[in-house]
């Protein structure tokens, strides 16, 4: 089968093939999963919760400032100017 290149990406190649495709193959990209001791894993998961958790709740409390501290600004403005 020839093909001709259609791009080159450096890493993978658009390719059309020349001839007529009598069968298509199919080729498996997909990588196997690294497998990993059962302590190692549940050390890494837990480092990684107590992150998570610690990101979440600053974010939490960032929306929580940024939502009181427009409703303080609506309310003075009201009063400023629409009162």
């Amino acid at each position: 089968m020839r093909y001709k290149t259609i791009a080159d990406f450096g890493a993978y190649t658009v390719i059309e093939p020349t001839e007529p495709v009598t069968k298509i193959q199919t080729i498996n990209i997909c990588r196997k999963p690294v497998q990993m001791n059962r302590t190692q894993h549940k050390q890494i998961s837990h480092k990684s919760r107590k992150k998570v958790e610690k990101e979440l709740n600053h974010s939490a409390y960032m929306t929580t400032a940024v939502t009181f501290f427009f409703i303080v600004g609506m309310v003075a403005w009201w009063v400023a100017v629409g009162y």
